[in-house]
């Protein structure tokens, strides 16, 4: 149950998102709208609205269609390999689709906009030399911020050490600082971003670049340190109590939230201030070129910057056609592949079984990703448990079906394992050299098992 509320809540996040991110295009970002370029008066063209109006009914059925094809998760959960490229055919699916709703309505508003020639070209005469006197101090936060999420998230690892705990608990740990070190690496990007050109005017430019760049900056702290509280806490949690399906979907949810909410809230800000002054600015430059903008991607050739302000949605994009945002690109790839791959691995356990054969006194026992061969004078005892003793890592593959390899098991030192979860009862094989404990998909089949074994008993 832990998984299937992870998995939905997940995709109920996600989808939330990019519906809050498509209705910014549906509200006026200065002078555009669905990412198009339009003059202040066209803004309330009855044209213009009923083409925004088709644009928020379609996307809002898509994410409606999208949260109803939700509906196998709970089905398909427990086979991991198939979750996952559910999911990713889910992802694919919709970011599509999104994209066609999204550039049939900007291809609709911009084809309207060259017939009634709706070219910008007005600009209020209003000064604000006072605004843009206030704000011109304004620089990004310092760097040193980042040292309370790091003293945070070093607390566990410290513990960790200092106690001897296992491997698997020491690397949760150290998930925090993995996720801490990828908000600095995303603050020091912002900090080298070019300046982006609003106005004729160096000051409202220098203004506006300084006001987004604070914002974000401050944005990202804010997200390293919850971030850096929520691993912690998950950390000593799992330490104390073990770790478990539930706290890794409370985890999850809560980073899913914490990126969320602190973007939504600072790119409103961003954005309130940036028209706020361009409103009222007597040299604003609108730069025409929705062209570069179908679909909602951003692909200029002639502009060398790798990230920009998005026209629709919450903070930045890449411009596909720069040389940083083709090597951005070309980066999904090997994720989807290695996506790819690590759910083909997971197959075998997902649907693969435990066999034995015996031949010349000799059993076989096959299980997914392994093999263990012993001899029938190497048997002391064959036996029945109802339930499995408790079997901690040691060099097996574990996974939510099955157990496969080396496993410390609790009363009987390391021993090998072939178990399906869950499946009673287990067999119990006693060699000279330690233990194997086993079982059928069925419990005829672990009958069956046990017949054979017993067979090689003197």
């Amino acid at each position: 149950m832990a998984m299937i509320i992870t998995f939905m809540g997940i995709a109920f996040i996600f989808l939330l998102a990019v519906y809050v991110s498509n209705r910014t295009g549906t509200k006026a970002n200065g002078n555009i709208l669905l990412g198009v370029t339009l003059p202040h008066e066209a803004l309330k063209d009855g044209a213009v609205n009923g083409i925004v109006k088709k644009y928020r009914r379609a996307y809002s059925l898509s994410v409606f269609a999208f949260l109803v094809l939700t509906a196998p998760i709970p089905f398909i959960v427990e086979y991991v390999s198939l979750s996952m490229l559910y999911a990713l055919l889910w992802i694919c699916a919709f970011l599509y689709v999104n994209h066609l709703i999204f550039n049939h309505y900007f291809t609709e508003l911009y084809t309207l906009k060259r017939k009634n020639g709706w070219w910008v070209g007005a600009k209020d005469e209003i000064s604000i030399d006072t605004e843009v006197s206030r704000l011109k101090n304004t620089f990004m936060i310092s760097k040193d911020w980042f040292a309370l999420p790091l003293v945070i998230s070093m607390l566990p690892i410290i513990y960790a050490v200092v106690r001897d705990i296992e491997l698997p608990f020491l690397v949760i740990a150290v998930s925090g600082i993995v996720i801490l070190l990828t908000y600095f690496l995303i603050f020091q990007i912002i900090n080298k971003l070019r300046t982006e050109t609003y106005s004729e005017n160096t000051e409202v430019n220098l203004v506006l670049n300084r006001v987004s760049k604070r914002e974000w900056s401050k944005c990202l702290v804010v997200m390293a340190t919850l971030s850096s509280g929520c691993f912690t806490a998950m950390s000593f949690m799992a330490i104390n109590n073990g770790l478990n399906a539930t706290l890794t979907a409370v985890t999850f949810i809560a980073i899913c939230l914490i990126i969320i909410f602190p973007v939504v809230l600072y790119h409103s800000k961003i954005r309130a201030v940036k028209n706020r002054i361009l409103l009222v600015e007597n040299e604003t430059v609108y730069t025409d070129n929705d062209l570069f903008w179908q679909g909602g991607i951003y692909n200029n050739p002639n502009d060398f910057n790798t990230f920009v302000e998005k026209r629709v949605g919450f903070g930045t994009t890449v411009n596909i056609a720069s040389k940083g945002g083709k090597i951005l690109i070309a980066s999904i790839v090997p994720l989807i592949v290695l996506w790819l791959g690590i759910a083909v691995y997971i197959l075998p356990f997902d649907f693969g079984t435990v066999t034995i054969g015996i031949s010349a006194q000799t059993a076989t026992i096959n299980a997914p990703m392994n093999r263990f061969t012993f001899s029938a004078n190497e048997v002391i005892s064959v036996s029945m448990l109802e339930e499995m003793p408790h079997a901690g890592r040691v060099n097996h593959v574990s996974h939510g079906r099955i157990i496969s390899g080396v496993s410390h098991v609790r009363g009987y030192g390391e021993s090998h394992v072939f178990v399906l979860r869950g499946n009673a009862p287990y067999i119990r094989i006693e060699l000279e050299r330690g233990y194997v404990f086993l079982n059928g998909s069925t419990q005829e089949e672990t009958a069956t098992f046990f017949d054979l074994l017993t067979s090689l008993l003197p």
